[in-house]
């Protein structure tokens, strides 16, 4: 992996160890612990990835931090980081698992083999959760298919498309557990949420209006607060000021510049607004919350 800089949160891009992985990596959490002092950055800060991550505990128990939330996590539980999204790993209790590791590629590939459900687990972020706590069944599913993938690495004679379907059936095994309407009409739904979530993402720092959105996705105002709140149980307010917060935590943790330097940046009137748009979606101002994540 890679370190870029964002101010002070570290951007890591994907680095195929070896080419016979072709764009997967599993890796065991004790080796991975193992070869920290290799790391240009710390992983047990906040690192942003240009790849999808997951992260499976088979032992041990913790915390792992995904954009900004805390996420408890225990033998079964599945953490997914999608790209672009912000994570860091608990190194004061470093439970023991795996931590697979894909390229957007990687996920197209599998993608000929899942479909659709692949498409919304990879693209959800808003509206479900970062870690899945799976029964005893799915966990011996889950580690049957991740020693098999890595058993399949390890073979002299490589060859790459049994761990493709082995990972496509991992992830087909677990995404109905993530995703709440598998019919065709509840998947049309989830691929228009998709959109307008990329296009919120694009968005950040230029408008949070709801209903220009609703303009650009070619729908009523109505009609897309009633499919945001059929995805993810909130309206489309919510789910633009969801994106605009996690940005501006972003900033204010990676960013050492003025509070007012960042309200302008984001395009707001004054910063007196700036801080009490953000304290009613956090409930601390950006200082004590800058304060509370200081890195």
């Amino acid at each position: 992996m890679k370190q870029g800089m964002n101010g002070q949160i570290p951007d890591v891009s994907y680095r195929v160890p070896c080419e016979r992985r072709a764009g997967i990596e599993v890796l065991d959490l004790s080796s991975f612990y193992q070869k920290l002092t290799q790391c240009r950055f710390d992983p047990g800060k906040p690192h942003r990835l240009s790849y999808y991550c997951f992260v499976y505990i088979t032992a041990g128990s913790g915390r792992h931090f995904v954009d900004f939330e805390s996420c408890a996590i225990g033998p079964g539980s599945l953490v997914r980081i999608n790209k672009n999204q912000t994570h860091a790993f608990d190194l004061s209790t470093r439970p023991q698992g795996f931590m697979i590791n894909i390229t957007e590629e990687y996920m197209v590939r599998i993608g000929g083999h899942l479909g659709k459900a692949l498409f919304n687990l990879s693209s959800a972020s808003q509206g479900y959760p970062s870690v899945l706590h799976l029964d005893k069944c799915m966990q011996q599913t889950c580690g049957s298919l991740l020693n098999e993938i890595l058993r399949s690495q390890q073979r002299p004679q490589f060859d790459p498309l049994p761990s493709v379907l082995l990972f496509a059936s991992l992830l087909a095994s677990v995404s109905e557990l993530w995703l709440r309407d598998d019919s065709d009409a509840g998947v049309q739904r989830q691929n228009r949420f998709n959109q307008f979530q990329h296009l919120v993402e694009a968005n950040v720092g230029q408008f949070r209006d709801t209903e220009r959105y609703a303009a650009l996705m070619h729908m009523s105002y109505k009609s897309l607060n009633l499919l945001c709140r059929t995805c993810c149980g909130q309206t489309a307010k919510q789910v633009v000021d969801g994106f605009w917060v996690l940005e501006i935590k972003r900033r204010l943790v990676a960013d050492k510049r003025s509070i007012q330097a960042i309200s302008d940046e984001l395009g707001f009137d004054d910063v007196s607004y700036f801080a009490k748009y953000f304290k009613r979606q956090t409930q601390l101002t950006p200082a004590q919350y800058r304060a509370r994540f200081c890195l």
